[in-house]
């Protein structure tokens, strides 16, 4: 049972390194194109949010590896969401008029 636990553990923690690296391609492409049009601000302030509720989740529960772990994600998804929010509406978007 204990390798069991281990192994979940393990894949816990992976999982959570993935959540936070999984957006950084499209920030960069994003940066890149200077366009987010076909982003939805939402969807991503949306899943922002929930990290944040996952960040005081397990804060307020003593479950550190969840507080720290989402904290890659918050920072990247934010990014994200910035970029979504700047680029998207058409203000900065390159070929906007």
């Amino acid at each position: 049972m204990n390798v069991i636990i281990n192994i979940i553990n393990v894949g816990f923690g992976f999982a959570l390194l993935l959540n936070g690296l999984i957006v950084i391609p499209q920030i960069i492409k994003i940066i890149q194109t200077k366009n987010a049009k076909n982003l939805s601000f939402l969807t991503f302030f949306g899943f922002w949010i929930l990290q944040v509720a996952m960040i005081l989740h397990g804060y307020f529960h003593n479950d550190l590896k969840l507080a720290i772990g989402m904290l890659l994600s918050i920072i990247t998804t934010g990014i994200l969401t910035i970029l979504i929010f700047v680029y998207g509406n058409g203000i900065f978007r390159k070929g906007a008029a």
